[in-house]
């Protein structure tokens, strides 16, 4: 990892790393204290200039910003269609019928 990359600079400036207490060794402390940065980042500067001159200064897209965000409650899902019997399928009886003439010994 070089060192002008943003986790690297976090990981030098802070002191703890990937292998600071309380953490498991897979660097995702840092990652959640620099979403932490840039979301406190975002949320100072918003007040200032705005959200999207926020988002483009800190380099967060603004719609992660909004879904991170959302007020109210969250998108609807797809509905989930109820199973019904196909209109051609074959009754009770006759799928006996069937299984009882292939499992009948050929001649």
């Amino acid at each position: 990892m070089n060192a002008s990359s943003p986790t690297a600079s976090a990981e030098t400036t802070s002191g703890t790393g990937t292998s600071g207490t309380g953490t498991s060794g897979t660097g995702t402390s840092v990652a959640e204290a620099m979403a932490a940065a840039v979301d406190n980042a975002v949320a100072e500067l918003s007040a200032l200039v705005g959200v999207r001159a926020a988002c483009a200064a800190v380099g967060r897209s603004r719609a992660t910003h909004y879904r991170q965000h959302r007020v109210g409650r969250p998108p609807p899902g797809k509905p989930v269609a109820a199973s019904r019997a196909q209109p051609r399928a074959l009754s009770a009886t006759e799928r006996a019928r069937v299984r009882q003439v292939l499992n009948s010994p050929r001649g």
